[in-house]
């Protein structure tokens, strides 16, 4: 089964939201998003793009938003995208740069 991680960069829109969201055959096993945000701010900001994009989707998914996984990566401990594709275990990565398929993904 698909474990599909859509990367957000940039300012959260909702109508890119839905469009990424919205149900797909066959259905995913699991959903999750990452805002990929500025260093500056450090844990603060994150918490704070973790607060935005958990109420975005929340206003534009409904009840279907609590089976998604939200993270944000900052850079400012190492962290990547690349890193949380690995540890997450995501088999498509749906990017605003590209989507692409993860090969020995789970």
């Amino acid at each position: 089964m698909e474990r599909v991680l859509v990367v957000l960069r940039g300012p959260i829109d909702l109508d890119g939201l839905r469009a990424a969201f919205t149900p797909r055959e066959p259905v995913p096993e699991a959903l999750a998003v990452c805002h990929v945000v500025d260093r500056a701010g450090g844990l603060a900001r994150a918490l704070e793009a973790q607060r935005r994009l958990t109420a975005a989707l929340r206003e534009t998914l409904g009840d279907r938003a609590e089976a998604i996984a939200v993270f944000v990566v900052t850079g400012d401990r190492g962290d990547t995208v690349e890193d949380l594709v690995r540890d997450w275990g995501a088999t498509l990565v749906r990017d605003s740069i590209r989507d692409r398929r993860i090969d020995g993904g789970p």
